[in-house]
């Protein structure tokens, strides 16, 4: 059988176990309520901004999310904040328009086909083969966000787009997807950053993208609503999330370690900052040794997500992509260990809840990423994927039903506040039975992402030129990639060493 044939049948494979698990979650009463969660809340904001009113409040929108939404316990006060940017909300004032089981299947097959293309352009980026990115990509990009029906599948698909563009040497093109990643601002600016200041092709497109960006938030939130956005809105939202136990943040972390709440947001806020520069200045290092400019654009968001006031499961999703392309460029003595850091990421081990559905595809990524990045056997590698799905197993087993929130506290004038205001009741009166289980669901995750940080440190320090792209690189005419923006193009992408 032809390489290509095991690859095709790999990838059907896969779209099975993946139409056959999501439709047994969707099937399951106990997820059916609380599937596309968060997308409930995106199209109540954007029928609230149709009616003119103010989508961060708590009402109207806890209204439409009660008459829409299915995970509300009876007498429940909890409205779901929608802290997104006043650009993004015309985007879902469009959902809006149309019956939310219209609107929701869209956005279900918007995210799919996005998610699609950033494989596509994965594979072209990195020179592996299909089953493999989508094995460390499936889980970690699309289903969990899928699940909860989120924005992360975009911003990470426009992050690859922009990396693709600018190995092929189109940095207008990568400019105008880098700024469409700001559907996440916290993933996009350390980016945006990096191209301003090593890629001096793309500065007017990323100035007019920016003016652009502007306008459209103005237009939208007006200067009231901006103000209120980043005065309140994200203040609100970062305060509300401090003592979650599912948060990945350094301004959580800080919290568990014995800091007081003011704190620990400064922390939050001091380490993104300190997190995004370094970023920025490893990914211009990677990139000043010609291992491709891709590194600009998907190193400093892999970076900064060891820092920051507010960080879920789901963004862990935005190291994935670096993590690959670091593999495909890693010299043979670096590659267990590259292969190692995509198996940690690939596997959102903290969202162990959701996975308990898809257990097959948990072992399936496990099996593929370490029989072809790790290079195992097949033996040891079915192992460790029976292994993975028992330790998700082991966590659902180890877990404590949370119990219903204590919306006493709130009172009978709550809605003109924030909704901020109810999810903060939900999360200091529910979301911390589980803090050690959840500690300990990190720790992979946490390895991975330092492996990263190390992996791309060591490149930038240690890349040579002249060394030929190894196992997984693309030949051909899809193996031409660009050294820095200023230089010429290349037809093979060197291994650091």
């Amino acid at each position: 059988m032809t390489e290509r044939w095991k690859n095709g049948l790999l990838v059907a494979l896969v779209a099975a176990l993946v139409a056959g698990n999501v439709f047994v979650a969707v099937a399951n009463t106990s997820h059916v309520k609380a599937f596309q969660y968060d997308f409930v809340a995106f199209y109540c904001a954007g029928q609230v901004a149709n009616e003119g009113r103010d989508p961060y409040l708590t009402e109207p929108l806890r209204t439409c999310e009660h008459r829409i939404g299915q995970a509300f316990r009876p007498g429940s006060k909890l409205a779901i904040p929608v802290p997104i940017p006043g650009y993004v909300v015309p985007l879902f004032q469009a959902f809006g328009h149309l019956p939310f089981v219209i609107a929701d299947a869209l956005w279900i097959v918007l995210q799919i086909f996005v998610y699609a293309l950033a494989v596509y352009a994965l594979v072209r980026l990195t020179g592996l083969s299909p089953p493999v990115v989508m094995a460390a990509t499936l889980l970690s990009v699309l289903f969990v966000s899928l699940i909860l029906g989120q924005l992360v599948p975009l911003a990470v698909a426009a992050l690859v787009f922009a990396a693709h563009a600018l190995e092929r040497n189109r940095p207008r093109s990568a400019a105008v997807f880098a700024t469409l990643a700001t559907i996440e601002p916290h993933l996009a600016l350390p980016a945006l950053a990096a191209l301003f200041a090593y890629a001096p092709r793309t500065r007017k497109t990323l100035l007019l993208c920016g003016g652009l960006l502007l306008g459209l938030q103005l237009c939208c939130a007006g200067l009231r609503g901006t103000v209120e956005y980043v005065t309140a809105v994200l203040p609100a939202q970062v305060r509300a999330e401090l003592h979650n136990e599912e948060q990945y943040s350094a301004s959580y972390a800080a919290v568990e370690l014995g800091a007081q709440d003011q704190l620990a947001e400064r922390i939050g806020t001091a380490s993104y900052a300190l997190a995004a520069l370094l970023g920025v200045g490893l990914a211009g290092a990677i990139a000043r040794r010609r291992l491709g400019d891709g590194s600009l654009v998907l190193t400093p968001p892999a970076v900064a997500l060891f820092g920051g006031p507010y960080l879920h499961i789901q963004h862990i999703a935005a190291a994935v992509p670096a993590a690959l392309w670091l593999y495909a460029r890693a010299p043979k003595q670096q590659r267990r260990l590259a292969a190692l850091a995509v198996l940690l990421l690939a596997i959102p081990w903290g969202a162990f809840v959701d996975l308990m559905s898809v257990l097959p595809l948990v072992a399936l990524a496990t099996v593929i990423l370490a029989r072809d990045l790790l290079r195992l056997r097949f033996t040891f590698a079915l192992a460790l994927g029976a292994l993975a799905a028992c330790a998700i197993v082991g966590a659902m087993s180890a877990f404590t039903v949370r119990p219903p929130a204590d919306y006493s506290i709130l009172g009978g004038a709550d809605a003109a506040f924030l909704a901020e205001r109810s999810w903060h009741v939900l999360i200091n009166t529910t979301f911390h039975g589980n803090v050690l289980l959840f500690t300990l669901a990190r720790i992979p995750t946490w390895l991975g992402l330092a492996i990263v940080f190390a992996l791309g440190a060591q490149a930038a320090r240690g890349a040579g030129r002249g060394q030929d792209f190894e196992a997984h690189g693309n030949r051909g005419a899809d193996a031409q990639r660009t050294t820095p923006l200023d230089h010429e193009q290349t037809e093979v992408v060197p291994a650091w060493g």
